[in-house]
């Protein structure tokens, strides 16, 4: 729900259909990166992946065709003051 007030809902512009909770990609990240490495998500949808690797100082790469995801992922991503380490 916060992440709708914030960038919208993903339903009128996000074509993601896989969403997960942050802490799945933050255990994986957590427990197979150091700070400081890259973490691929070749299938971004709403930018869960990346958003959890910049949170936790990795860097990120994020793929998605969908033209609305990169919107969305590049606006959660510039926004700074959304980002705490869960």
């Amino acid at each position: 729900r916060n992440l709708h007030r914030l960038y919208g809902h993903p339903r009128d512009e996000c074509k993601a259909s896989a969403a997960f909770p942050e802490k799945l990609p933050a255990f994986f990240i957590d427990l197979l990166t150091r700070k400081g490495d890259v973490v691929l998500d070749p299938f971004a949808g709403s930018g869960t992946t990346p958003y959890m690797a910049q949170a936790l100082e990795r860097h990120s790469i994020a793929i998605d065709k969908e033209a609305a995801n990169i919107r969305l992922i590049q606006n959660r991503l510039a926004d700074k003051r959304t980002i705490a380490v869960r």
